[in-house]
Formats: C-alpha cells, structure tokens, sequence
C-alpha cells in the first residue's frame, strides 16, 4: 500500500465569545468538515491567538460574512492581517463577522 501524503494541521481554539479581534493571518481556502472555508486566525484583547472560521463559497450573497469582510477590506486577503473585526453570535449562535 503506498504512504499517504497528508499533512495534518492543528488551529487554535475556536472564537467563542462575542468581542473584537485583530486578523494576525489568513489561510485557505480549505476543505473542511462544514465544507470550504478560510481560517481567520486572530489575536483577542488578552493577546490569545483564536482560530474563526469564514465559510467560502465562489459566489456568495451580501448576507455572508464573506461577502461583509470583503467589502470592508479587499478581495485580496493578504490585505487582511493588521485589520480589526466585530464578532457577535446570532440568535442560532453563530458568529455575526463584520469590520470593527
């Protein structure tokens, strides 16, 4: 059986709170469990480096939290880090993503 060619990655814990967060890096898009997403990873008040997840799709609606932070800063996501972002949950406890 030939060796699989996988590389394993670890993020950091999920946002769970409600607050604002500073975007220290961007990865993906990526496969993941929910489907594609980008990996925000983030850095909060205290300092702690937290993982959000934003869910990718090649069209999306202005009711997305893609569609939201791409137009508060680029399509080009490497223009994202440095940039500050609301987190808030909805009524079904999903995070509400949009600029701070």
């Amino acid at each position: 059986m030939p060796e699989l060619d996988t590389t394993i990655i670890k993020y950091p814990a999920q946002i769970i709170k409600e607050g604002t967060y500073k975007i220290t890096e961007v990865k993906g898009p990526q496969t993941t469990r929910q489907g594609v997403a980008l990996i925000l990873l983030v850095e909060g008040s205290d300092g702690k480096t937290l993982s959000c997840f934003v869910p990718y799709k090649s069209e999306t609606s202005d009711r997305t939290n893609l569609y939201r932070l791409i137009q508060a800063f680029s399509k080009n996501t490497d223009k994202w880090p440095g940039h500050k972002i609301a987190v808030t949950k909805t009524a079904d406890n999903k995070n509400h993503i949009e600029a701070a």
